[in-house]
């Protein structure tokens, strides 16, 4: 038996500037609310697992930044902007939207995405919307803002900090 509830934690090496998120997900009809504290402002790596745990198969995603996030360009393309799940990433800055798509997460599969930000405060807020509709996946492909109009459910994710140990060479003995 699966829980009704959306489970989400969050790990953050300050060292590295990663926060790195994981969870599952049971609904699809509303826009989650994600609240995650950072230990300060600036560039963070973002790295975001959740595992679909509804009926319906995830056809695109879509994340609205806060308005206190960006996505930090290198000339005009996002620094890091990638899902190992999609073909397509996109960031709209008329909307502060990042999308992807271009596959599908079928029920009981993780989605995996990583994306580079740029926060003027040390907090994530995000608004998240799966897509099940792959008419819906072109036009957030098209830069359509999706979501408008559902109801918000907004979660504070326990958030603790962890340090990434160092990789040390090894030599051959002999």
């Amino acid at each position: 038996m699966r829980a009704h509830d959306l489970h989400m934690v969050a790990a953050i090496d300050e060292q590295n500037r990663m926060v790195m998120i994981t969870g599952g997900i049971d609904v699809n009809d509303i826009t989650i609310v994600m609240r995650t504290e950072l230990p300060s402002a600036g560039t963070w790596t973002i790295m975001k697992a959740e595992t679909n745990l509804t009926d319906k198969t995830w056809y695109g995603w879509q994340v609205t930044l806060g308005s206190d996030i960006t996505v930090p360009m290198a000339g005009n393309k996002p620094q890091l902007l990638t899902s190992r799940n999609f073909e397509h990433a996109r960031y709209v800055p008329e909307t502060n939207t990042v999308g992807f798509y271009g596959g599908e997460i079928r029920p009981g599969e993780p989605i995996l995405k990583f994306y580079t930000i740029e926060t003027r405060v040390p907090r994530i807020v995000m608004g998240h919307n799966r897509i099940i509709d792959e008419a819906d996946a072109e036009l957030m492909a098209e830069g359509q803002l999706l979501g408008v109009g559902l109801p918000k459910l907004e979660i504070a994710v326990p958030t603790k900090k962890i340090a990434i140990p160092d990789v040390y060479r090894i030599s051959k003995v002999g």
